[in-house]
């Protein structure tokens, strides 16, 4: 006799078999096609996505089969983009900005910026607050290069 069989004659209730999982279903997301690579199907694209006003912009490679008209748009599985090879360095890796208050009041200064009539003149302002994040800027770029050369 089986042992499940001897469970329930015992009193004891078989156990439930588990539910099957439920996969939700693939999402789509929009995209826009920056390049294409071969002359067929069987090539890549270069594909932009996400949201500049929330800054989650990226780019990748995707399949040129994976891509699909959505509409007037074009779009590719999440899990597609997941996987997909990315393009472009990966700058948050690297930029490693601090700049202090006195950093910038000391460039304003400089370029005579010492009164609010003195900061109508964007270009001093501009000027002064990069000069402020030289250094940094110059050690973001080291980083990526050191990261290439990888």
């Amino acid at each position: 006799m089986s042992d499940e069989l001897e469970r329930i004659e015992d009193g004891e209730q078989p156990e439930p078999e588990p539910p099957e999982p439920v996969t939700p279903p693939l999402q789509m997301i929009s995209v826009r096609v920056i390049d294409r690579a071969g002359t067929s199907a069987q090539g890549a694209a270069l594909v932009e996505y996400g949201s500049w006003a929330k800054g989650t912009v990226e780019r990748c490679y995707v399949p040129r089969d994976a891509l699909e008209r959505d509409g007037e748009a074009v779009a590719v599985r999440e899990d597609i983009l997941d996987a997909g090879p990315p393009y472009g360095i990966p700058w948050h890796r690297f930029a490693k900005i601090k700049v202090s208050a006195d950093d910038v009041e000391l460039e304003l200064r400089k370029r005579g910026v010492w009164r609010l009539e003195d900061a109508t003149d964007g270009n001093k302002v501009m000027a002064a607050v990069l000069a402020a994040i030289k250094p940094a800027v110059h050690e973001m770029m080291r980083a990526a290069q050191e990261w290439m050369e990888e």
